[in-house]
């Protein structure tokens, strides 16, 4: 073997110095290198004539680097013409027979790159791509371009062919890593390689991702200075703004490409993408005229580009798409003789172009069947779409619109749930037109499919952001499966359909939060890595935030950020060897009803939410029996609850009657939509776990009173609170309530921090000194014998990372701020550090590298249960966090804490805590016992009402009698001398009528 290895290199050498020798051939090519470029039918003829010299003279080298160029300018040739180019390299291989040099790696390597244009060749493809790896990698020492090359053309062939982003990912990610490791680097096939990410990113919508590359991409390009790298990966960059829906973003880039193009070679392509791309975001802006003009800009430039011959692969894809979006913004104006015409063009052009099945055509077919749809030609609209699927997955001929592939035959085509979907909608609206339930049965087999494969493509996507955003965009597909479930349930209920039922609404909720538990404690290995990342990306908001942001601090943050993730990448390959089953795919571990049902006692009861586009669905669960509702339309209750909502964050005065009056009714009217409809199977229950979903997460169920009052007068007191009636409590998911219980302790440690102040550099504006923080700890420090209470300047952030890890309970009274733009960046703040190296700010995103074994956390700052609101996840704010720390059980506040009440709800909270009391249980008692002290004016909800219970909320210490009454008393007399201190006076003198 080492001797034939020796023959082969000097056969190489010699080639090469034979090469060197003939000046004329070097010159030859250089010119060829130069046609290739401006004259493609030259540049055929001189490469012809070089290579047959070539073969005379047996230079293996000269061939082969006359194959490469042919490689190169196949796109541009025709048929005939490319059959012939592979003819010639298929006949070179055989002519090697079983030799396995170099020169057979590099004709492996040029037959890959021949076969990816090829949709059908996907398989010769790989083929040669793993063959030109297989020679390469044991001749060659070290990191080299050529075996970063095969596995680029891997991922190519993923991509482009099969559309597995997946694998072309971990290609490109291999390729890249060999890239960087050679020195000098090659900062353009780095850049390449970059660009390629990006790209692949978007394509499975993991848009976080595919931004850090594309910005990665334009600094390496600008850094070399190539013009050409540079425009296209603007185009990139405003694509992924298009899609993010940053319009304003997407079409500066889409701006700097086309400048950059009109100012060098004013290629036709280039300005085609941009002119399209410009489109398709007006489009999304529903700037319908103006969207119209650009794609027809791109329409003549890709006309021209085919009269050339220049018209490539992605060039005709690209012209396919235009021409959709140009029918998309047509029917949006409802201009149906337009929208005609241009689906008319359209097909011509798919037949002119021979795009005559896969995924492009499908998705022309799924666009005039919306077409239909619109013009109300369901027949026509649902020939269409299953047209549509034939075209989507090979292996499926059924041309009966009641059928579908299996989820063999669809394989990793998941895109097909939107077709699916679509064909859903068509049965539905039959539905409609004739009120034959059959259809409704169609129709539902339709949603179910499409879930399922929606799911799976959610479950493709690596960054939570990016999850979350994607099951927002598809989250009416679960409307769609409740409408069905309502329409059959109505007409003959059945325990399957409830059961059903709340299936899809577990699905639809919190589902990055179960994806983290159910991987269990391997999962917080992946802790650190999100904590740095949302910490890049609030710099990286803070920065662009700014009037005169800094150019060069943005490029460096995004280049952190792509670091980072790729080193996260890294990581997670070394744990699949590890831990094979942690990184699979989840779909989250849900619970069924009857798990639900054997999980709460005789006198409870679960309350599942799912608020729709259109309605909004409940579901009550008993030990003995399911009642599932339609609870009317989503406006509807989404305006009352606002309304009540404004009522909470209002500094009215209390003594206000038109507060009064607006809060009376809004409340009143949001009990008979959420509570009412469930009076009867509610009869006996006093403990019920709401899961909340959209804006009612936002609405302490204790406050909706069960009738309107009279509104002569202001009388707050006299209301019917549900808190009088139901102890109340919250979760994020039903799944979650069947979580290991916290056991409990007789003793539990608490961790208890006390900051009034505020911070001038990072906190809210308008910070108030909270003067009751260190009442609240004063409370705390005479029931707790085991704990740690530091105030004030003690109350440091730096301590509660490191302290807070090894406590039972963590009880913070500081100063809390929502983000309802960026989930990341919800805080908490403490004192700050007197050389400015602290700003005493936590995050939301720095829980994320917390090990937390708490079993309850206690925020009474204010707004710590305010966030960014998703789809399918529910609120990620700076509570939420605490859950993924791993904290069981969260009291937090939903509005702005009156500071002097928190001291003795707070101080009556834990004195129920103390003698036993579930968490639920402990905060109703505290409220009630607000309202029992309270009058007319002071029992405003506004007040006492901030605080929510989320969790299993199990009792956290084991009743011990002997100390109860030692607790209650202890409690009340603390609690008493300090509110006295505080407000002054005990209760204010009743007014009650």
């Amino acid at each position: 073997m080492p001797i034939r290895l020796a023959l082969i290199a000097t056969l190489l050498v010699c080639n090469q110095f034979l090469l060197l020798s003939q000046p004329n051939v070097q010159a030859s090519l250089n010119k060829a290198n130069m046609l290739v470029k401006k004259n493609t039918s030259e540049a055929f003829v001189l490469i012809q004539e070089i290579r047959n010299q070539a073969i005379d003279k047996n230079d293996i080298i000269t061939e082969l680097k006359c194959l490469d160029l042919l490689g190169e300018l196949r796109r541009s040739l025709s048929l005939v013409q490319q059959e012939r180019i592979a003819s010639w390299m298929k006949q070179r291989l055989s002519a090697f027979g079983t030799d396995r040099s170099l020169a057979v790696a590099q004709l492996h390597y040029l037959l890959g790159n021949f076969f990816t244009d090829q949709p059908a060749a996907a398989d010769s493809a790989l083929y040669h791509f793993n063959q030109a790896l297989s020679i390469r990698l044991p001749i060659i020492t070290g990191n080299s371009e050529l075996v970063a090359q095969c596995y680029h053309g891997l991922g190519d062939v993923y991509k482009y062919i099969m559309h597995d982003y997946d694998e072309a990912e971990k290609n490109y990610e291999q390729a890249l890593k060999i890239r960087e490791s050679i020195v000098p680097i090659d900062t353009l096939a780095v850049a390449r390689n970059y660009y390629n990410l990006a790209t692949t990113n978007r394509s499975q919508g993991d848009f976080e991702k595919a931004l850090e590359y594309g910005s990665t991409t334009v600094n390496l390009s600008r850094a070399i200075h190539h013009v050409a790298m540079l425009r296209n990966s603007y185009t990139v960059l405003a694509n992924i703004y298009r899609d993010m829906h940053k319009s304003d973003k997407a079409r500066d880039s889409y701006d700097k490409s086309i400048r950059l193009t009109l100012s060098s070679d004013k290629s036709a392509s280039i300005l085609a993408w941009n002119y399209i791309g410009i489109g398709e975001t007006y489009l999304k802006d529903s700037l319908w005229d103006a969207s119209i003009v650009n794609l027809h800009k791109a329409m003549p430039l890709l006309a021209t580009l085919e009269k050339q011959g220049a018209l490539t692969e992605e060039l005709r894809n690209l012209w396919i798409h235009g021409q959709m979006k140009l029918a998309q913004a047509y029917l949006m104006k409802s201009d149906f003789p337009h929208v005609e015409r241009t689906f008319r063009t359209h097909f011509l052009t798919l037949q002119r172009l021979q795009i005559l099945a896969g995924r492009i055509r499908a998705e022309s077919l799924t666009g005039y069947g919306d077409y239909q749809f619109v013009l109300k030609n369901y027949d026509s609209a649902l020939h269409y779409y299953q047209s549509a699927l034939h075209e989507a997955i090979p292996g499926f001929k059924s041309h009966k619109p009641f059928s579908n592939p299996d989820t063999e035959e669809v394989g990793n085509s998941f895109y097909i749930h939107e077709i699916l979907s679509r064909k859903g909608k068509v049965f539905q609206q039959r539905y409609l037109d004739t009120s034959d339930r059959e259809y409704v049965k169609l129709a539902l087999r339709e949603f179910l499919l499409a879930e399922k494969l929606m799911s799976r493509q959610r479950n493709t996507l690596e960054m939570d952001e990016s999850k979350r955003k994607f099951l927002d965009s598809h989250f009416n597909l679960y409307e769609q499966v409740l409408w069905c479930i309502d329409v059959l349930h109505e007409q003959q209920p059945a325990d399957s359909l409830r059961a059903l039922a709340f299936r899809f609404m577990e699905r639809s909720k919190a589902r990055t939060l179960r994806d983290v538990l159910d991987k269990g404690p391997i999962a917080r290995q992946q802790s650190e890595f999100n904590r740095s990342r949302f910490s890049l990306l609030d710099a990286l908001y803070q920065e662009e935030q700014k009037t005169f942001s800094d150019s060069i601090r943005i490029s460096a943050l995004q280049q952190q950020l792509v670091t980072l993730d790729r080193q996260r990448k890294r990581n997670e390959e070394v744990m699949k060897e590890k831990f094979p089953g942690y990184m699979a795919a989840t779909d989250s571990t849900y619970s069924t009803v009857q798990q639900v049902q054997h999980s709460i006692h005789n006198d409870q009861a679960v309350l599942e939410y799912f608020f729709g586009d259109e309605s909004v669905y409940a579901l009550c669960i008993r030990h003995d029996g399911v009642l599932y509702k339609r609870l009317g339309s989503a406006d509807s209750i989404r305006n009352a609850a606002d309304k009540l909502r404004a009522h909470f964050n209002d500094e009215h005065s209390i003594s206000s009657r038109e507060a009064f009056v607006n809060f009376a009714t809004s409340s009143s009217v949001l009990y008979a939509y959420l509570l009412k409809p469930f009076h009867g199977i509610l009869t006996g229950v006093k403990n019920i776990h709401i899961i909340p979903d959209g804006v009612i997460s936002q609405v302490p169920f204790e406050v909706l009173i069960s009738e309107k009052p009279s509104l002569r007068e202001v009388n707050y007191w006299r209301l019917k609170y549900a808190v009088r009636h139901y102890s109340i409590g919250y979760s994020y998911s039903a799944s979650l309530l069947l979580a290991k219980n916290f056991e409990a302790r007789e003793n539990p440690s608490v961790l208890a921090m006390g900051f009034g102040g505020g911070n001038e550099r990072s906190s809210p504006d308008q910070m108030v000194n909270l003067g009751g923080s260190e009442h609240e700890l004063d409370v705390l420090k005479g029931l707790f014998t085991r704990g740690k209470f530091l105030v004030g300047l003690k109350a440091d952030k730096s301590e509660f990372k490191k302290l807070a890890p090894a406590f039972d309970i963590i009880h913070l009274a500081v100063h809390g701020r929502g983000d309802r733009d960026h989930h990341f960046s919800s805080s908490l703040f403490f004192k700050s550090s007197n050389d400015g190296s602290d700003d005493g700010q936590l995050h939301a995103y720095e829980l994320y590298g917390l090990q937390l074994d708490a079993a309850l956390a206690v925020l009474t700052a204010c707004e710590t249960g305010v966030g960014k609101a998703y789809k399918g996840e529910g609120m990620m704010s700076i509570a939420t966090a605490f859950s993924y720390a791993g904290c069981q059980n969260t009291l937090m506040s939903l509005w702005k804490v009156n500071d002097q009440t928190s001291v003795g709800l707070m101080g009556m909270f834990y004195q129920n805590l103390l003698s036993g009391k579930r968490i639920d249980d402990a905060l109703m008692m505290a409220k009630l016992n607000y309202l029992e002290e309270a009058d007319e004016i002071t029992a405003d909800p506004r007040i006492w009402a901030p605080m929510v219970a989320y969790g299993k909320l199990t009792p956290v210490v084991k009743q011990n009698k002997s100390s109860t009454l030692v607790y209650s008393a202890l409690t009340a007399a603390l609690v008493l001398l300090l509110v006295f201190r505080w407000r002054g006076l005990l209760v204010l003198p009743s007014r009650r009528s």
